[in-house]
């Protein structure tokens, strides 16, 4: 059995390759104020994805909404009740990665 104790020890240390040993898959802290990079949203798939924020313009009961647009096309919602994480040791979407190279290479 896991102790959840160790995982939250490795989890806080940045030890993700350990628990990706262990069979852990854990995400990162929130993300705070960041607007682009690998973050995951929560609720929502087994993936990091490299998201935009597209607005932020919006209240609700939760708090200030945003939304946010992956490289892949994915669109996710965060506030303040449930933002953005970061990735911790979650994969990284394959079709990210590719239109992100690309991007870089100014092909795409």
């Amino acid at each position: 059995m896991i102790d959840m104790e160790e995982v939250l020890a490795l989890a806080d240390q940045g030890r993700y390759d350990e628990l990706e040993k262990m069979g852990v898959t854990i995400a990162g802290d929130p993300a705070g104020d960041v607007t682009e990079g690998w973050l995951k949203a929560v609720f929502t798939g087994d993936k990091v994805h490299y998201f935009r924020k597209v607005s932020a313009d919006e209240l609700s009961k939760f708090g200030r909404v945003r939304r946010w647009l992956s490289a892949c096309g994915v669109k996710a919602y965060s506030h303040d009740k449930a933002p953005m994480l970061l990735p911790g040791n979650y994969p990284r979407c394959q079709t990210c990665e590719s239109k992100r190279r690309r991007m870089k290479r100014g092909i795409g």
